[in-house]
């Protein structure tokens, strides 16, 4: 069982507010100096000219929240740094 299933309930109004509560907890937990280290090496790898290959198996919701954040915060940040 997976903490969603805990706090699911068919009422909307408090399983969202459970479930946006558990994404905060999740997001808090993210390193951003991490995100940025990432985010340095694709851009170092695309000024280069190389070809960047990822691969990610995620099973667990919460690493699938985190790693939905961390693609967008990527797309973001290459959006940037090209104009």
């Amino acid at each position: 069982m997976n903490k969603i299933d805990n706090f699911y309930t068919e009422n909307i109004e408090n399983f969202s507010k459970s479930y946006f509560s558990y994404l905060k907890e999740i997001f808090d937990k993210v390193r951003l100096s991490e995100i940025k280290s990432f985010i340095e090496v694709l851009l170092t790898a695309r000024e280069s000219g190389s070809t960047i290959f990822l691969l990610a198996m995620v099973v667990v919701r919460q690493q699938q929240a985190t790693l939905l954040m961390i693609w967008h915060l990527v797309q973001m940040s290459m959006k940037n740094h090209s104009k």
